[in-house]
Formats: C-alpha cells, sequence, structure tokens
C-alpha cells in the first residue's frame, strides 16, 4: 500500500498506480509546500494525505526532508505499506498485487543492489575504513516495504536514533545525510537483512523517473 513523499511527481506516481491497480489505497505524505503544488482535483486520487509534524523533517531551521524515511512506520496508517519516492511511475509489467503477496509476513525489506564485503568498504556514502559491521547492503531507500508488526519500528527507530548520534560519518547528500547508512545501521542493530540481495523491483514492476534533481535516481 504506497505512501509517497510529496515533491512535483507525485500526482504522475499516484495517476500510474491506479491505472493499473485502482483499488489499492495510496498515502501522500506531504508538508504545505509540497501540497501546494496539487490542485483541488489532483488532491482526490490520494486515499489520504498526511501533513508530517514539522520537527520530523527539520533539524532546528534546516528543512532536512530525508529524515522523513525515518518516520514512515508512524506516518503509514496501513498493516503493509509500500514506500516509493514520488519520482515513480508504476508499469503494468507485473501486478503491484502480485508484488504485496509475494512480500506478504515479510516485517521489513528494501531495495538494495547486493550484498558488500564490510572489509572492503561499506558504501560510496560513508567514510572508508570507519565502521566495524557483520555485513552490509548496497541499500536504495526508492522502495520500502514493511508490516505493521515486528522488528520493522525498531528498524526505523534504530535508524533515526543512528543518524541523531551522527555516530556513521557520511558524505553530504541533498544538503545533508544520505539515509541508507542510517537505514542499514538500524537493520543491523535487529538484526534484520533484505528478504532478496540484490533486491530491484524497479526492473520489474516500477520504472524509476530520471529526476535531474536525484542523483541517485537509477
Amino acid at each position: 500500500f504506497p505512501v509517497t513523499i510529496s515533491r512535483r511527481y507525485a500526482y504522475n506516481c499516484a495517476v500510474s498506480l491506479r491505472a493499473i491497480s485502482p483499488l489499492i489505497p495510496i498515502t501522500l505524505i506531504a508538508d504545505s509546500v509540497g501540497i501546494s503544488h496539487l490542485d483541488d482535483y489532483q488532491r482526490t486520487i490520494f486515499d489520504k494525505i498526511i501533513t508530517p509534524e514539522l520537527c520530523d523533517y527539520h533539524n532546528g531551521d534546516k528543512c532536512t526532508p530525508l529524515t522523513l524515511k525515518y518516520h514512515l512506520y508512524k506516518y503509514s496508517p496501513y498493516d503493509a505499506t509500500i514506500y516509493v519516492d514520488a519520482d515513480t511511475i508504476f508499469t503494468p509489467m507485473k501486478p503491484v498485487e502480485e508484488l504485496l503477496r509475494s512480500l506478504k509476513g515479510t516485517q521489513f525489506t528494501i531495495a538494495n543492489r547486493g550484498e558488500q564485503d564490510p572489509s572492503k568498504g561499506v558504501s560510496e556514502w560513508v567514510e572508508s575504513g570507519v565502521l566495524d559491521v557483520p555485513y552490509w547492503y548496497d541499500l536504495s531507500s526508492e522502495f520500502i516495504y514493511f508490516e505493521k508488526k515486528g522488528v520493522a519500528q525498531d528498524v526505523f527507530t534504530h535508524a533515526l536514533a543512528y543518524y541523531k548520534e551522527n555516530s556513521v560519518p557520511t558524505k553530504m547528500f541533498a544538503g545533508d545525510k544520505p539515509d541508507e547508512p542510517f537505514l542499514m545501521m538500524g537493520m543491523i542493530h535487529c538484526g534484520v537483512r533484505p528478504h532478496q540481495a540484490p533486491y530491484k523491483p524497479y526492473h520489474e514492476t516500477l520504472l524509476r523517473l530520471q529526476n535531474p534533481d536525484n542523483p541517485c535516481a537509477d
């Protein structure tokens, strides 16, 4: 059940999903600026529009939109959630209902490019040789699936804690710290691995737009 963070692509994302899976509920998480990009008619395509608390995507006066991903468990109104970035288009190549059925019972998983050897460096976003971790995956947080039971809440909670502690030296991304290293640390803390590696749902279900504002678009 998709949850998307608003930018200018959110409406197109929702339209593409409605076209192939009209009964799947869609929730938009957006601040007032994001919502203002949509007219009244466009807003009707969403089942719910949730305005998050300012503290969940601000650090003082600084807007840190990536940190909202650590609060997805808090804001999702569903028992099972597929989160996608707004600059995503759903395609009919594989039904979303089939994707949901295949993930049912998975407490938390995330798109990824495969497992990495921590001894050889864990991420292009993390400074080399600074982490001693038992395992690492090259995560892609444009797609996250979780269920409102089990370990998912703890993964998000610990990811946020690692972010706030600034315990992982990272390079800058989008004016802040990238979210994937901290989500990975939350997963490690909880003993969670992606259900499949590599896992690239964008290649079979979703078509990721080439967002010029996002250098990590696949």
